[in-house]
């Protein structure tokens, strides 16, 4: 599953794995993923990560938060293979030192299924 390319599309936002070398205008994402695998075999394969995904904004948008949670839920949990119920913690700072504000939204996301 490509984290980047369906937070792009879903969100129109600027969106990068880990750190932006030159960071765009806000708003923009920031998504982390740590992964394990496990199986018996290629075609037996548990992938399991915990992704943690950070909105920044200049000001507090409850509406683009809300759209985050929707492709979060909508385009990356319901299409994985997760057979438990959907968990997101959603947590909001302000980041003084750089003036903008950073919500955080983190879950775990199980794909089954060969490599």
């Amino acid at each position: 599953m490509d984290l980047k390319e369906i937070l792009k599309k879903g969100t129109n936002l600027p969106t990068t794995e880990n750190h932006f070398i030159k960071p765009p205008k806000l708003p923009y994402l920031i998504f982390n993923q740590d992964k394990d695998v496990r199986g018996v075999s290629k075609e037996n394969l548990i992938i399991d990560s915990d992704v943690s995904i950070e909105l920044y904004t200049s000001k507090i948008d409850q509406e683009l938060e809300k759209k985050v949670k929707e492709v979060i839920i909508d385009d990356i949990l319901s299409v994985s293979n997760n057979d438990d119920e959907i968990e997101i913690s959603q947590n909001r700072e302000y980041i003084e030192s750089e003036q903008m504000y950073m919500t955080t939204f983190d879950f775990n996301l199980i794909e089954k299924g060969g490599i």
